[in-house]
């Protein structure tokens, strides 16, 4: 096993690994850890700290995160809510379906026929 220094303990709490994580990869327990960790002044996250908050900042979803650890997406909505995290509108999601496609001008009409009835921008 690799014995760490604390200034890589620092860097690896600080990039979102818990003191237990950190513990696996180095010589120490991680109540070591946690102390060395406090004496370097660093302030503790909550447990389960920011995954949640990571995953959903890279554009997860609710249920995507919910999936992905075996909880309810409602569960993940009350944490990140609880944490601060502002939540995205559903409504404001970027869903660009636009389709861009060139139609000879002899079927502009039928095609403005079809897309009319199916609720999409005409040409």
């Amino acid at each position: 096993m690799n014995t760490l220094t604390t200034r890589e303990m620092v860097a690896l709490y600080g990039a979102g690994n818990s003191p237990a994580t950190i513990a696996k990869q180095c010589t120490i327990g991680h109540a070591g850890v946690r102390s060395r960790l406090r004496k370097e002044g660093v302030v503790f996250r909550k447990k389960g700290h920011n995954r949640l908050e990571a995953d959903y900042l890279t554009g997860l979803s609710l249920r995507e995160i919910a999936k992905k650890y075996s909880i309810s997406h409602e569960t993940v909505r009350q944490q990140l809510k609880s944490r601060g995290v502002s939540l995205r509108d559903v409504k404001e999601r970027d869903r660009d379906t636009t389709v861009n496609i060139k139609i000879p001008q002899k079927h502009v009409n039928m095609f403005n026929t079809l897309f009319a009835a199916f609720g999409a921008k005409q040409v």
